[in-house]
């Protein structure tokens, strides 16, 4: 329990139309609290898809631009109320957690971080296509009633449908470039 909410249990909501102004609102608090960076801000995560199924939590990424700000983001990030869960330094990418009557996660990465990209590239997808959109959010409500109790095996599980979802999709654009004028510029985001 953090802050009277289970945030070991995994619920996933229908979507709420109210979550895209919660990520602005947030969004202008960090904003404003990080003056001393420039940083750029996106809404992430199944909350950031209009119409999907998710974990009623806003997943933030904030892309920092000068690396040797991150400690003192942290610790502006934790008088706003985050806790700091895990400093991935490998990504690089720090990731933050705020539990109240709304949730956040805010994961810090460099703007070129693979990891980053990544994330905005399959919220993306997600957007464009329906089918795929309604599959996630089938398998993650199958993955929610199994694992319920075990976020580990949650997060595996939708692991599997992004990686095996982009290798499809990296595919279809790589063989339908003249088709698609959109898929050259996606293209060269993927790489």
């Amino acid at each position: 329990m953090n802050n009277g909410i289970d945030v070991e249990k995994i619920t996933i909501s229908e979507y709420q139309s109210d979550w895209a102004k919660l990520f602005i609102a947030e969004s202008e608090k960090i904003k404003s609290t990080l003056k001393c960076s420039k940083v750029y801000i996106d809404h992430i995560g199944s909350t950031a898809v209009s119409g999907l199924a998710a974990k009623p939590i806003i997943d933030i990424l904030i892309s920092l631009n000068n690396w040797d700000d991150i400690d003192e983001v942290v610790e502006k990030l934790t008088q706003l109320g985050y806790k700091e869960e895990d400093n991935c330094p490998e990504v690089p990418r720090f990731f933050l957690t705020k539990y109240y009557s709304t949730s956040f996660h805010v994961h810090v990465c460099q703007p070129q971080s693979r990891w980053a990209r990544d994330m905005k590239i399959f919220k993306d997808e997600l957007l464009l296509d329906k089918k795929l959109c309604k599959d996630y959010a089938s398998l993650k409500k199958t993955l929610a009633e199994e694992h319920s109790e075990n976020k580990y095996e949650y997060m595996k599980g939708k692991k599997l449908f992004i990686e095996e979802n982009k290798k499809l999709e990296i595919e279809f654009f790589i063989t339908n470039q003249s088709d698609h004028p959109f898929s050259i510029f996606f293209k060269v985001k993927v790489l």
